[in-house]
């Protein structure tokens, strides 16, 4: 098992005005969240492995249909792979509401999801550039990958290239470190 440990100095943090009713309500929310993330973990472990327990057959498939094709062809132009073969894909298959799903009121429907994920090559690629931070008045690098067009600008994505903090162009994402 490969395991990341992501540390966030700021991780959590908000910063509203709204005063200690609004952090009242966030806290509600988050206790819920969290504690569906528990029931869903839980009922994973005891219901999807070997094992089954009392509280399995909730639903009305144990579990979804899937594929996993783990040799699929890169899904963009050759050069942009690191590899034209041995990518990898997800794909559902067609989900129905009421087989699948439980779902016995309202109009049936079907659905598909299909993630196709491919290691980009970034050779030719990325350029680097130095913005200036209003906030602090320091300059600040980022990696611009150019692999096409968002919003009429030349790139898709930007990433600060000092290791100890990760933002997205426009705004901050946090500061996250991989160790």
């Amino acid at each position: 098992m490969t395991e990341v440990l992501i540390a966030g100095r700021q991780c959590g943090v908000l910063a509203n005005d709204e005063g200690p009713a609004f952090y009242t309500i966030v806290e509600k929310g988050l206790i819920y969240q969290t504690q569906q993330l528990i029931d869903a973990f839980s009922y994973s472990s005891q219901c999807y492995g070997d094992q089954k327990s009392e509280i399995c057959g909730k639903y009305a498939q144990p579990m979804l249909p899937y594929t996993v094709d783990f040799n699929a062809s890169c899904p963009f132009a050759a050069d942009i792979c690191k590899s034209q073969y041995g990518n990898l894909v997800l794909d559902s298959g067609r989900i129905d509401s009421v087989h699948h799903l439980g779902l016995n009121g309202g109009p049936a429907f079907t659905f598909e999801f299909a993630n196709h994920c491919a290691p980009l090559s970034t050779e030719g690629y990325t350029n680097i550039t130095t913005i200036m931070d209003p906030k602090s008045n320091a300059s600040r690098e980022f990696t611009i990958y150019t692999y096409g067009t968002q919003d009429n600008e030349s790139y898709v994505h930007a990433a600060e290239v000092d290791p100890d903090r990760w933002s997205i162009y426009g705004g901050s994402g946090g500061t996250y470190k991989m160790s």
